[in-house]
């Protein structure tokens, strides 16, 4: 069964130390990881406490179909010239519309039931897949290994995989997979205190009272 490289480089460094290490050859836009104190970690570093045993999860989205034809009915009722104008159709009929065809469905379904160690629960339109496997299982149905992503920063980790491989049929059935990659969104500080909001908050109302009852006086 010919498979379908997802990601070309490789990117975790071989082990920690105090200074930056040398790292094996990567993708460009890792190397800006670096800079925001991204640390990644391999899977058989002294700092990975991944186990063969902890749980991995990720999320296939199966590929819609009829997106032509949306497109089309968007632009017709869009239209104040088409005798269609201002029709709509809800959420659910887009949906239904746009299902995923049950061949393509089901060749992601059939490669997860080969798994030994996964399993999966599949939306009532086939299109979204949630997969839960112990990293044993992900790192044999992927061909990869998986280890940590850590910013110390921010006090956020995340378990990853490296480069993976899945089956052509797979590949041309999937629309993108989630939680394979990617870090979590760096925490930013909030741009005022609460402490200050508040101040804020109550001298404004207290103008606002001062102004009401100077004007009163006034009348």
């Amino acid at each position: 069964m010919a498979g379908v490289p997802a990601l070309s480089g490789e990117f975790f460094f071989d082990n920690m130390h105090p200074h930056p290490p040398v790292p094996r050859p990567f993708p460009s836009g890792v190397a800006a990881l670096l800079t925001r104190g991204i640390i990644l970690v391999h899977p058989q570093a002294e700092d990975s406490i991944v186990t063969e045993n902890d749980d991995f999860n990720f999320h296939i989205i199966v590929k819609d179909q009829n997106m032509d034809e949306l497109r089309s009915f968007v632009e017709r009722v869009s239209d104040p010239t088409n005798s269609e104008y201002g029709k709509a159709m809800s959420a659910s009929e887009v949906a239904e519309f746009t299902r995923p065809s049950a061949e393509d469905t089901a060749a992601v379904t059939a490669w997860l039931d080969a798994a030994d160690g996964c399993s999966y629960s599949v939306d009532e339109f086939g299109r979204h897949i949630w997969v839960s496997c112990s990293v044993k299982a992900a790192e044999a149905l992927l061909s990869t290994q998986i280890g940590h992503l850590i910013n110390r920063e921010q006090n956020q980790e995340v378990i990853r995989a490296r480069d993976y491989t899945i089956p052509e049929e797979v590949s041309n059935a999937a629309a993108t997979i989630f939680g394979l990659h990617g870090l979590p969104i760096p925490v930013k500080p909030a741009l005022v205190s609460v402490r200050r909001l508040l101040v804020v908050l109550l001298c404004s109302a207290a103008k606002s009272l001062r102004l009401t009852a100077h004007s009163f006086v006034l009348r």
